[in-house]
């Protein structure tokens, strides 16, 4: 099972770095439309499509090495207090939960794409009017990603109630898990 934990952090690390990569395309896309715009008075079609379709794929992208690294904003003012093995397993209760959602998010995210890359489909708002579909593969990745992550805190939290690893909970990071605690 650590291994599958480790495959899964690995991926969540990767498309945290693609999340990185993206973020400094969105840097030049918006600092070539200020310089266009307000240099040379030639404001392009295309740079506010970029920018609002690449900051959705971020923000996706980047959710599982966000949880990787135990840096989702939670409140805890309350289960802070309580043992670490009670709250391992609020937070499997949690996961529980969450999965029905993102399994619905996936599949409806999923339909988006194949009708938006099957119809060819633009985007309808847009004077430049861009296909659509990357926009929603993005998205899509980001959610299939974020639900592995997912599972492999899921997965975390358990065996560290079975005392067979530190709690996530504990860890910074993105640190493994360790064989015992």
């Amino acid at each position: 099972m650590l291994r599958l934990i480790a495959i899964i952090d690995r991926v969540s690390f990767i498309f945290g770095m693609i999340a990185a990569a993206l973020f400094g395309g969105l840097v030049i896309d918006m600092m070539y439309e200020v310089i266009s715009r307000y240099g040379f008075d030639a404001p392009t079609l295309w740079a506010n499509d970029i920018a609002y379709m690449s900051n959705g794929a971020i923000f996706l992208l980047a959710a599982g090495f966000t949880l990787l690294h135990n840096e989702h904003i939670r409140i805890d003012f309350l289960s802070s207090r309580m043992p670490i093995k009670y709250q391992d397993a609020g937070n499997v209760v949690a996961y529980l939960l969450l999965f029905w959602f993102l399994v619905n998010a996936c599949e409806g995210t999923l339909v988006e794409f194949r009708e938006a890359y099957a119809s060819g489909e633009l985007e309808p708002t847009s004077p430049w009017a861009p296909q659509i579909w990357p926009f929603y593969l993005g998205i899509l990745l980001g959610i299939w990603v974020f639900t592995l992550q997912c599972i492999g805190q899921f997965l975390k939290h358990i065996l560290s109630i079975m005392g067979k690893t530190t709690s996530p909970l504990l860890m910074r990071g993105g640190e493994g898990p360790t064989e015992s605690v």
